[in-house]
């Protein structure tokens, strides 16, 4: 079975995928998407120590999940912008 990060719904397979450039639909797992009542944001930065989105004036911080891979939970339907570092 595959494994999925506590941050956000996305398996180890996948997570290497996209560290590869591989992935066949990486829209399928990049960017926001509604799991249940949460919404989790994945996002690939291969330059980025550490990255967190910004929701008005809240930063929520992304938990890297391997390699490049970021991902977190957000507030569900709230335009945001990353900010890494």
């Amino acid at each position: 079975m595959l494994q999925k990060s506590a941050a956000a719904p996305i398996s180890t397979h996948d997570v290497a995928l996209l560290n590869a450039g591989r992935h066949e639909n990486p829209f399928a797992v990049l960017g926001p998407h509604k799991r249940g009542r949460a919404t989790f944001v994945t996002v690939v930065d291969p330059g980025a120590d550490t990255l967190a989105a910004l929701v008005g004036t809240k930063l929520y911080p992304l938990e890297r999940v391997g390699g490049a891979v970021f991902s977190g939970k957000l507030p569900g339907g709230k335009a945001y912008k990353l900010r890494g570092t």
